[in-house]
């Protein structure tokens, strides 16, 4: 084990790629200057919701949803962000989702950096106000 630390709200506990999820998780929901001794903690995609849906504001999902977790969770490394699953009259209602293809680095905290064999999948949705993070299974 790895990893590990309890569910933000089941406390139940969590382990592995699960906790890193989560913690993925609390980074995509982080507005810049919202962390108190850590400002620039964030990932910027709280302040796209509620927009019109466009080329450009895709591309600006998939670009914040590397750079938020390749800069603020080491365990991770991206490698392919698509869109995944929409359909037209999801999307006339706001919704977007997307998978985000990774490289898992289990001990990346202790200084090791070699990644798992093979990618693992986050899935990302947004709809309305709100943001959805979670692990998809392989």
């Amino acid at each position: 084990m790895d990893s590990a630390g309890l569910d933000r709200f089941t406390f139940l506990p969590l382990q592995d790629f699960d906790h890193v999820v989560q913690s993925v998780g609390v980074i995509f929901n982080r507005r810049l200057g919202e962390t108190v001794m850590l400002r620039h903690f964030a990932s910027g995609l709280p302040d796209l919701l509620g927009r019109a849906i466009t080329p450009t504001l895709i591309a600006r999902y998939k670009s914040l949803l590397a750079l938020a977790i390749n800069t603020w969770e080491p365990r991770l490394r991206v490698a392919l962000v698509s869109l995944a699953g929409n359909t037209a009259s999801a999307v006339t209602l706001g919704e977007l989702r997307f998978t985000i293809f990774v490289r898992y680095r289990p001990r990346a905290l202790s200084g090791d950096f070699t990644p798992e064999a093979g990618l693992r999948r986050i899935g990302y949705a947004t709809r309305e106000k709100t943001i959805t993070v979670k692990a998809v299974a392989a």
